[in-house]
């Protein structure tokens, strides 16, 4: 085999893997990145208005029972709670 023959095949390897490369390189890059500490925890005006938009959601599919409530209350203290820290 001469080595313009080694070059061409060596060609038609890579063309023939190319969407393999692609996908692998797509995979690589769809990893999930890390959020820094600071970032980590949400607000406690976030954690309130998401913990709120349960309730509500609750609320309008009628599944807002005593044990429901309690949970949410429980929640809310916990962060009202965590908030002085």
């Amino acid at each position: 085999m001469t080595t313009f023959q080694a070059v061409m095949a060596a060609a038609a390897v890579i063309t023939a893997a190319v969407p393999q490369i692609k996908q692998a390189a797509g995979w690589l890059l769809r990893l999930p990145t890390p959020t820094p500490p600071d970032q980590a925890a949400p607000s406690y005006r976030d954690a309130i208005a998401n913990l709120a938009a349960v309730r509500l959601r609750l609320k309008a599919t009628g599944k807002l029972d005593d044990d429901q409530k309690q949970a949410i209350d429980v929640l809310t203290l916990a962060l009202v709670d965590g908030s002085d820290e």
